[in-house]
C-alpha cells in the first residue's frame, strides 16, 4: 500500500516542492494545446492544399460558401449553385453567426479554417469533462489524444472541405461541461447552438435532454427535450416552408421507405421486426465497428449516453447509403455522444487503480490501432510521411494550378458564372454562379431538379474538358457553348477552356 500512496502522490506532484508542483501541473495544459495546434496545423495544411488542387468543389463548399458570403453582404442568399435558398436547404441558422468572417478575411479558406478550428477546439472540453471526473491532470490527456485521432474527426474535417454541423461538436461538449458544473445559462446557450447548426441535430437533442434528466438533472434534461421538440416542430412547420414551398424534402429522400405521412413512419419505427431488419445489417455492422473500434468499444461502458445521439439511429436507419460511412460528414453529430459516453464510462472505475490503469492502456492502444488501420490516407500512421508533406508544402499551388487560378482571376468580380464542378468553390463570392451544366440542363439542382433560374445565358463558361466526356461535348450542353455562336473561346489553359457571352448570333 506505502507504494502505491507514494506512486500516486508523485504522480498528484504532492511530492514537489511548490514551483514545481505548480509547473508538473501546468504542463497538461500545455500538451493539451500542443495537441490542439498540431491538428490544427495538420488539417489546416491538408484542407488548404487540398482546395488549392480543386479537390473540394460545389458540393460540400461552393453552395454553402455563396450562402454564407451573400449573407456576408447583407444580401438575400438565394443558392444559384443548388438552386434553393440557403435556409430552405438547410436549417442552418449558424450561418448567421459564421457570415462576418468574410468582413475579416474575403476568402473561403476562412471557411475551410474555421471548420478544422472548430473540430481541434472539441479537443478542450472533451479534456475538462475528463478532468473533473477524475480529479486530476494527466489522466484526461488521454480522452484527448484518443478525440485528435479519431478517424471519424478526420473524416469530418476533409469531406469536401465544410459542413456546418461540425461547430455542434464543441458546441455540444462545452454544453455538457457546463451542465456537470451546475453552469445553466451557458449550457443553454450551448444547446440552442447546436439546434441552430442543422435541423437533424434536434433529434439528438431531444434523446440528449433524456440523458440530462435520468444522469445529472430532471429539471434541465425535460427543459432540454421539450425546447428541443419544439424547435424542431417549428423548423418542420413554419421555417422550412418560408424558405422552400417543398418543406423538408430530405426527410423523404432520406426515409422515404417508411411511409409518405408522419403518421405512418411512426408506425414503421415502431414496427421492431423491421427495425431489427433495418439495423442489423452488414454495412451496419462495419459502421460500428470503424466509429467505435478506436475506443476499443468502451463507450458500451455508459450504453445510455451512446444511445442518446439520434443521428446514429438515423444514419443506420435512413435509406442514404453514404450515412452508413465514417468517411463522410454525417458521422459528425455522433462525435460528442462518443466522448460523454466514453468518459462516463470508464469514470465508473476511477477509484479502482489497477482497472484505471488497464482501461487507460487499453484506449491508448485502440486509439492507435483505430486511426492505423480507419483513419484517411492524409492522416493516418501508416503515412506519416504524407502528413509531413503536406505540413512542408502548406497552401502550394503548383505552376499547372497557378495557370488555372490565374484565368479564373480574369473573371470579372460581378459576372455571372458557370463552371464545372472543381472550380465553383473557387468562383462563389458572387450572386450568380453555376455548377455546369446548369443552366443550360438541369442537373443536381432545385427540388427534384426544378427551379432553374430563368437566365439561359451566362456572361462566362469556365470548363474542366477532363470532366466532360465526348458525347456531352458534341451533343450536350457543352455544345450549346461551344456551337450556339453566342460565346466565343477567349482563353485556353492546357485542359480548361473560358468562354464568353458574346450575344445572339446575327
Amino acid at each position: 500500500m506505502g507504494g502505491h500512496k507514494l506512486r500516486w502522490e508523485l504522480i498528484a506532484g504532492n511530492g514537489l516542492g511548490k514551483t514545481a508542483r505548480k509547473a508538473f501541473n501546468t504542463l497538461p495544459y500545455l500538451i493539451l494545446v500542443l495537441q490542439v495546434l498540431t491538428y490544427m496545423l495538420i488539417f489546416t495544411a491538408t484542407t488548404f492544399n487540398e482546395y488549392n488542387r480543386f479537390w473540394y468543389g460545389n458540393f460540400d463548399l461552393g453552395i454553402p460558401d455563396q450562402g454564407i458570403w451573400l449573407l456576408s453582404r447583407f444580401q438575400n442568399p438565394y443558392l444559384t449553385t443548388r438552386g434553393l435558398h440557403l435556409f430552405g436547404d438547410h436549417a442552418s441558422y449558424i450561418h448567421l453567426l459564421v457570415a462576418p468572417i468574410y468582413w475579416i478575411w474575403d476568402d473561403v479558406k476562412a471557411l475551410l479554417l474555421l471548420h478544422t478550428a472548430a473540430l481541434a477546439i472539441a479537443a478542450v472540453p472533451v479534456y475538462l469533462i475528463a478532468r473533473d471526473k477524475f480529479g486530476n491532470n494527466w489522466t484526461p490527456l488521454v480522452f484527448s489524444l484518443s478525440y485528435i485521432m479519431l478517424p471519424a474527426v478526420h473524416y469530418s474535417n476533409l469531406d469536401q472541405g465544410y459542413h456546418y454541423e461540425t461547430f455542434m461538436v464543441p458546441f455540444l461538449l462545452f454544453g455538457y461541461w457546463f451542465l456537470t458544473r451546475k453552469m445553466y445559462k451557458p449550457y443553454y446557450l450551448m444547446i440552442f447552438l447546436s439546434l441552430i447548426c442543422k435541423e437533424e441535430i434536434a433529434v439528438s437533442i431531444v434523446l440528449f435532454g433524456v440523458y440530462v434528466a435520468l444522469k445529472h438533472d430532471r429539471k434541465a434534461g425535460v427543459i432540454t427535450s421539450a425546447a428541443a421538440l419544439f424547435y424542431l416542430l417549428m423548423v418542420m412547420k413554419v421555417l422550412f416552408p418560408i424558405f422552400n414551398q417543398e418543406g423538408a424534402f430530405y426527410t423523404d429522400r432520406t426515409l422515404g421507405s417508411y411511409g409518405k405521412t408522419p403518421l405512418d413512419k411512426v408506425k414503421s419505427f415502431t414496427n421492431t421486426t423491421l427495425m431489427e431488419k433495418k439495423l442489423n445489417t452488414e454495412k451496419n455492422r462495419v459502421y460500428v465497428k470503424k466509429l467505435l473500434e478506436s475506443t476499443g468499444y468502451m463507450v458500451l461502458l455508459e450504453p445510455i449516453a451512446m444511445a442518446a445521439s439520434g443521428s446514429l439511429w438515423l444514419n443506420m436507419l435512413q435509406d442514404w447509403s453514404y450515412a452508413h460511412e465514417i468517411q463522410y460528414h454525417y458521422v459528425t453529430p455522433i462525435i460528442p455522444f462518443i466522448y460523454i459516453a466514453l468518459i462516463n464510462g470508464i469514470g465508473r472505475f476511477r477509484r479502482s487503480e489497477g482497472i484505471m490503469a488497464m482501461l487507460l492502456y487499453l484506449i491508448l492502444l485502440s486509439t492507435f490501432y483505430g486511426n492505423y488501420h480507419n483513419s484517411p490516407g492524409q492522416s493516418t500512421l501508416r503515412h506519416p510521411e504524407r502528413m509531413m508533406t503536406e505540413i512542408e508544402n502548406f497552401d502550394e499551388v503548383t505552376e499547372e494550378n497557378a495557370g488555372i487560378l490565374e484565368l479564373m482571376d480574369s473573371i470579372p468580380d460581378d459576372a455571372s458564372v458557370s463552371a464545372t464542378y472543381d472550380f465553383v468553390s473557387h468562383l462563389s463570392h458572387r450572386k450568380t454562379i453555376y455548377m455546369f451544366p446548369n443552366p443550360f440542363r438541369i442537373n443536381l439542382y432545385g427540388i427534384e431538379e426544378r427551379g432553374v433560374h430563368p437566365d439561359k445565358d451566362v456572361d462566362y463558361v469556365l470548363l474542366d474538358m477532363r470532366l466532360i466526356g465526348d458525347e456531352e461535348q458534341k451533343h450536350g450542353s457543352v455544345s450549346k457553348v461551344t456551337k450556339s455562336g453566342k460565346y466565343e473561346l477567349v482563353r485556353e489553359y492546357r485542359f480548361v477552356q473560358l468562354w464568353k457571352y458574346k450575344g445572339e448570333p446575327e
